[in-house]
């Protein structure tokens, strides 16, 4: 015996958000906070590709002190 859901994939998807929105809020602010965090700590570089490259450079010649 097969029993047909009665209700369509739009319905039960809406429900389901519905039901778990809070927590897709607070994943949306979580990642904003950490955003804006990362943010933060690679201003003085100016983006996070020049901290790494900073960092590689320094790490780099400290490899070859050695």
């Amino acid at each position: 015996m097969v029993i047909k859901n009665s209700k369509s994939r739009t319905e039960y998807y809406q429900e389901y958000y519905l039901q778990h929105k809070d927590r897709y809020k607070y994943l949306y602010y979580s990642k904003k906070l950490a955003d804006e965090k990362r943010l933060e700590f690679f201003k003085e570089w100016g983006s996070e590709r020049k901290y790494y490259e900073n960092y590689y450079k320094d790490w780099n010649n400290l490899q070859l002190k050695k």
